[in-house]
């Protein structure tokens, strides 16, 4: 019988990854919350940066699971969720997901692996910090 294999983020890419994003966050002063979770939606490294938001760790959160489970930037999701009634009512039936800016979907070979979410800064910001640390993932 084959054995089939997915694409996830290990630990140590998650620490890497975290490590780029704090560095970005530190950089342009942006006190955020960070989450980086597996293809499954499991967490691997959550954090809430000094300064940041109260819940600012859990809406990051709520931004990675919901590009995990969609495979899409929650910007993207978002714009995507309001057009569409019943996908709007599916997010909300689902506790958690977040469709505001700061999530971003770790691809591998066109297959989603994982994610980033980050929360506590403009929509653009946290984009940037998002990406800063999927950019680690391929050093």
């Amino acid at each position: 019988m084959p054995v089939t294999t997915t694409p996830t983020v290990s630990f140590r890419q998650a620490r890497r990854a975290l490590d780029a994003a704090v560095s970005h966050a530190e950089g342009v002063g942006a006190q955020v919350g960070i989450a980086i979770v597996d293809q499954g939606g499991h967490v691997r490294v959550l954090v809430r940066l000094d300064g940041a938001n109260l819940m600012a760790a859990d809406w990051a959160l709520g931004k990675a699971l919901t590009a995990a489970y969609t495979g899409m930037g929650t910007d993207d999701f978002g714009r995507f969720a309001a057009g569409n009634p019943a996908v709007l009512a599916a997010v909300h039936s689902k506790p958690g997901l977040n469709v505001l800016p700061g999530g971003v979907p770790i691809v591998v070979d066109g297959v989603t692996a994982g994610a980033v979410g980050i929360a506590g800064a403009p929509g653009p910001v946290e984009r940037a910090i998002a990406e800063a640390a999927i950019a680690a993932l391929g050093d």
